[in-house]
Parts: C-alpha cells; structure tokens; sequence
C-alpha cells in the first residue's frame, strides 16, 4: 500500500526463490464516488517462476521438420507405406525450408473375385 509519497508492505521477506521469473503488478487507486482519486494506492505484486529451454540446435531442427512431415504423410495413407525418402532441409530469410522427394507403396484398390 502506498499512501502519498511512504510505502508500507505487507509481506514478511522480500527474498525471491525462482531463478528466472516475471513480476507482475496490479496497482489500484482508492476513488470516492465522484471520480476523486486519494493518494492511496494498493499494488499486488505476483511473481511468476518460468523455465528457459535452449533453442534445438541445426541437427535436431532438421530431425524434427524430417519426422513431422513423415509423420503426416502416414497419416495421409490408408493401407501402404512409406518405401524411401530424400528429404533436405536448408534454412532461409523467414525460417527454415524443407525439399525432397518420398517414395510410397499404397494400396488404392480392392481385391474382388469376378463372378460369370
């Protein structure tokens, strides 16, 4: 609470325990009806712990982009398989790009006996 220019906190310690965090504060004006603002003010400060992940360095981008689109062509096959595949990826302006060509084995028609 802050009332004019003097700070009164409400906690019992100020120590942080998260090593990587972000401070959030809400503050709140006390107003009279009318629209009068007091020179008192409530803050609530929340600190919120987050974890920091390494970017995945070139080799596992590449092993990533190469499995998902694997992954859904597979996905796209009723009944086949995926026989061989040449796959490049090759980072650009924008992001990263993936070219090649996959060679599938699919089933597309259905077996039935000829009756005369």
């Amino acid at each position: 609470m802050t009332v004019g220019k003097k700070t009164i906190n409400f906690y019992k310690t100020s120590g942080i325990s998260y090593r990587e965090y972000d401070k959030i504060i809400n503050n709140a004006d006390l107003t009279l009806p009318g629209n009068y603002v007091l020179p008192v003010r409530f803050s609530r400060v929340l600190f919120r712990e987050y974890v920091s992940e390494p970017d995945p360095d070139c080799c596992s981008e590449e092993q990533l982009l190469t499995d998902a689109v694997l992954l859904q062509i597979r996905h796209r096959m009723h009944a086949g398989m995926i026989l061989s595949n040449r796959l490049e990826v090759h980072p650009v302006q924008d992001g990263t790009k993936l070219t090649g060509t996959v060679e599938c084995r699919e089933e597309i028609g259905v077996a039935k006996d000829i009756q005369d």
